[in-house]
């Protein structure tokens, strides 16, 4: 018969979880997922002001080659 805890899970399960990590690969694996998704989470908001200034600065680039070209059109054939 499984004895429960407090919060519900099971003895038996819980041994199985402290079984399964008693292998050196598996707290690898383990410890590298929490690592990535620790830096994605403190990546994100960085990348937000990021994307936010790369449409603003594409934005005046594209203004500033168009009224170039429009210009140099304007300068060699309005004449």
């Amino acid at each position: 018969m499984q004895k429960l805890l407090k919060d519900g899970l099971s003895v038996l399960k819980l041994s199985g979880i402290k079984a399964h990590f008693k292998n050196a690969d598996n707290v690898i694996d383990a410890s590298v997922d929490v690592v990535l998704l620790f830096l994605e989470f403190l990546a994100t908001p960085v990348l937000i002001p990021i994307r936010i200034a790369r449409f603003y600065i594409k934005m005046m680039i594209n203004r500033f080659i168009k009224k170039f070209f429009k210009n140099m059109y304007h300068r060699i054939y309005d004449k």
